[in-house]
């Protein structure tokens, strides 16, 4: 993929770039059924085609990822937490805490079977 269609569908927004990854597979579904019907002279050619394009998809899902993962942030930072939300919270992240510490095992030394024998 060139530089200037990768900035392309990274401007795109998630409903058109999940229809741009769709067709980019039909169009690979479309080389691997060529792929295998043609002479093997030109099938070589068709394989590095096949190749890139699965990278092209792969890229594509990627801004795709990071889309969403931005979608998903923004929707946590524009419900902004109350002031007492984050009190409770704290509060609770204290208590798992103290539990852990509290709730360490003892450590269990084995003896050996010189030590026993003796």
């Amino acid at each position: 993929m060139k530089k200037t269609e990768l900035k392309e569908i990274k401007g795109l927004d998630i409903k058109e770039l999940t229809s741009r990854i769709g067709n980019a597979k039909k169009d690979l579904v479309g080389l691997v059924i060529e792929k295998n019907g043609q002479a093997s002279a030109k099938g070589a050619k068709d394989l590095k085609l096949a190749a890139k394009k699965r990278r092209d998809i792969a890229q594509m899902f990627t801004i795709l990822r990071q889309k969403q993962l931005m979608a998903e942030l923004e929707s946590r930072v524009a419900s902004p937490v109350s002031s007492e939300e984050k009190t409770e919270v704290k509060k609770e992240a204290v208590k798992v805490a103290k539990k852990e510490k509290t709730s360490s095992k003892p450590k269990v030394i084995k003896e050996t079977k010189k030590e026993k024998s003796q």
